[in-house]
């Protein structure tokens, strides 16, 4: 199945949106370090929120943006969950689940 890159852009849009309106949108970048960080979602050096607006939302609009290799797979909520509480943040979780929907549409689940 091929993902719109509209598609993508719209709900990459949508999550910085309500991002900002659940007040998780930081003015001010991590350290250059921070973000250097190998571990998957640099759980060691940034909170998730930072995660999503400093690294995967950036990387992903670059990458749909030229036209690249998009990931056929992942699932981004498990993240989110074990750090983020969905009563506090329901929009997030809503934008976020849409992101995995979107991208593991047509993958059947082990």
């Amino acid at each position: 199945m091929t993902i719109s890159r509209t598609e993508i852009l719209n709900r990459l849009n949508n999550l910085e949106v309500v991002m900002r309106k659940e007040k998780l949108w930081a003015a001010q970048a991590p350290s250059q370090d921070a973000l250097k960080s190998e571990l998957p979602f640099a759980f060691d050096t940034l909170s998730i929120e930072q995660w999503l607006q400093f690294v995967f939302i950036p990387k992903m609009t670059e990458l749909t943006n030229l036209g690249l290799a998009l990931p056929n797979s992942m699932v981004i909520l498990p993240a989110v969950q074990n750090s983020l509480r969905e009563e506090d943040y329901p929009l997030v979780y809503k934008a976020i689940n849409e992101i995995d929907l979107l991208f593991n549409a047509g993958n059947p689940k082990s």
